[in-house]
């Protein structure tokens, strides 16, 4: 038997030894197995509703007629008077306001007594030059100038749709004359001669014998004061001609304008008159001592009226002056001016305190009444009834 080598047989024991401690093959690595990780469950979102934009207002017809009015009234940039009622004080009054809100449009007035401002208008339109673009004055006055074809519409003015009007400012129809400054007719009592409850409360009590030639009154060839009074009461079934016959006595006739007959009150010469209530109430803001009476029959109200001309050269400017007039800043600077009251209910009583009478009924004068003053007034019927010269 053959020897193995030393070696050899070192290596032959030691080898089962060997391969005991070598490193097994690691297997193939299995899938990883991984927990889902649980997702949020999907919520179904409302799409953002997106905050709606508001409406634009519609905008009317008339809306947009009268935005194109205004435009066309900033580029005439002028509106021109010939005025009776705008002295230089309330003229400067007036346009100081109405520039707060149009100050693009200028105001130039040009004072002119009745009889001027017709012949002027009537030349201007023979000539074919025409200045003027408004006039103010009586509803008569007014009325003439419509009949000879010297006057306008004015169109749909936004003012006079407003709800603080309880009678329209549209005097006629057609809408060329507007109502736009209040005048009471009424009697005033000097408070010094006069004492509280001693003062006439009826047209019949200016009959009693303690009036005569105490009652003040303008002279009716110079002033048609007493004209509205006898229209308008006679119109109403409140008096008749009998009646006015029986009041000439009575009365203290004055010469001058229809403001001398509360100046004379004032001044003692005597106890009652028929007045206005624009001048007794400035009067009044004078410290005079004079009241105004309301009697059972009512007081009589008539209006300073305006028009625009039938080939007025700033016709859109002109609409949108006479719009403000009657609108609630308007009438406010012109009560205020005149310390007095407005047509439109939304608008104070400037009269003083002192002076202020809720009125049981205020009788409007309608273009017929004034017209029908007129009539009386120009046929001198109250002078030839009271046997004035």
């Amino acid at each position: 038997m053959k020897k193995i080598p030393v070696l050899v047989a070192i290596i032959l024991i030691l080898l089962p030894l060997l391969l005991s401690c070598a490193p097994k093959t690691a297997s193939p690595p299995t899938a990883l197995q991984t927990t889902p990780v649980p997702q949020p469950t999907a919520t179904a979102v409302a799409p953002t509703a997106t905050a709606p934009k508001p409406a634009t207002p519609a905008v009317s017809d008339a809306d947009a007629e009268w935005a194109k009015v205004l435009e066309a009234a900033k580029k005439e940039g002028k509106v021109t008077l010939y005025t009776f009622l705008f002295g230089a004080q309330h003229s400067k009054v007036t346009e100081t306001a109405f520039h707060e809100k149009y100050p693009d449009i200028e105001l130039e007035w040009v004072p002119l007594s009745t009889a001027v401002r017709v012949e002027r208008i009537k030349t201007e339109t023979r000539m074919g030059t025409y200045i003027a673009d408004t006039s103010d004055g009586s509803a008569p006055f007014q009325a003439n100038l419509k009949k000879e074809g010297l006057t306008q519409s004015l169109g749909t003015l936004p003012s006079t749709k407003e709800s603080p009007w309880p009678i329209s400012p549209i005097r006629d129809k057609e809408g060329h004359i507007v109502s736009i400054a209040l005048s009471i007719t009424s009697l005033w009592a000097n408070a010094t001669l006069v004492k509280p409850g001693e003062e006439p409360k009826s047209l019949k009590d200016l009959l009693d014998p303690k009036w005569k030639g105490k009652i003040i009154l303008s002279e009716p060839a110079t002033s048609n004061t007493s004209s509205r009074i006898y229209a308008m009461y006679t119109s109403r079934n409140l008096a008749n001609d009998d009646y006015f016959m029986k009041l000439g006595p009575q009365l203290k006739f004055v010469t001058g304008s229809v403001r001398d007959i509360t100046l004379a009150l004032a001044r003692g010469e005597a106890p009652v008159a028929w007045g206005s209530s624009g001048d007794g109430n400035r009067l009044v803001s004078e410290g005079a001592p004079v009241r105004p009476i309301d009697i059972e029959e009512g007081v009589l109200g008539s209006s300073t009226t305006m028009s625009m001309l039938k080939s007025a050269p700033h016709p859109n400017a002109t609409r949108v002056f006479v719009n403000w007039l009657l609108s609630k800043e308007g009438q406010t600077t012109l009560a205020k001016m005149q310390s007095q009251s407005s047509w439109r209910t939304d608008v104070p009583d400037f009269a003083p305190p002192s002076a202020q009478i809720k009125w049981k009924t205020v009788h409007t004068a309608s273009i017929e009444d004034e017209e029908a003053a007129e009539r009386a007034f120009s046929s001198r019927k109250l002078v030839d009834m009271w046997g004035r010269k």
